[in-house]
């Protein structure tokens, strides 16, 4: 029985859409190329409005402490 690393050649996939690929590139294509910039971009707003979501929870919380709990 031939080992599986004979049967197929090296590779890797794409981690957009996870077809296989040469080793030397990061993406298969333009439209997974785009899809992953588009998913970066709302994971950064993602990230940004969930810090100052805490900031702000948190600024509360500290004001709260301070003036007494008026």
């Amino acid at each position: 029985m031939p080992s599986r690393e004979s049967k197929f050649p090296p590779h890797k996939h794409c981690p957009v859409c996870a077809k296989a690929m040469a080793e030397n590139l990061s993406l298969c294509s333009d439209k997974c190329n785009q899809s992953y910039t588009n998913r970066m971009k709302r994971q950064k707003k993602f990230n940004r409005l969930y810090y100052i979501s805490f900031g702000a929870i948190f600024v509360i919380m500290i004001a709260v402490l301070l003036l007494g709990g008026l």
